[in-house]
């Protein structure tokens, strides 16, 4: 894939859901032969889709990762490879590059972890 090109999340494939309420709210999927942990962001068709490695996502499943430690371990392995993706009618509506604030405020809390439904 092109360093510079935005992944197309039109054609994500969902591998495990993890919460779900009316529609998936935090799940593992693939794009373009790319592993993401999905969730939702501030409203139901917001996502962040933050890249990851099968091994990273499997100590999140096995609880020896908090969601919060994940996504900063992923923020500093794949750097710049979180996306912020609005859908509409589940098509991409907009996508851009999502920067993970460094003052904690985009980060889940201190201490939770993943709980699947």
């Amino acid at each position: 894939m092109n360093q510079n090109r935005l992944p197309n999340f039109n054609k994500f494939r969902m591998k495990e859901t993890y919460t779900y309420y009316d529609e998936p709210l935090i799940f593992g999927c693939e794009a373009e032969s790319q592993l993401y942990l999905g969730y939702v962001w501030e409203k139901l068709d917001e996502y962040i889709f933050v890249r990851t490695s099968p091994q990273d996502l499997k100590e999140l499943e096995d609880h020896k990762i908090t969601l919060r430690d994940f996504i900063i371990k992923s923020r500093d392995k794949f750097v710049n490879k979180s996306y912020k993706v609005q859908f509409d009618k589940r098509k991409v509506k907009s996508i851009e590059v999502f920067v993970f604030d460094d003052k904690n405020e985009d980060y889940p809390y201190e201490g939770v972890f993943l709980d699947r439904d």
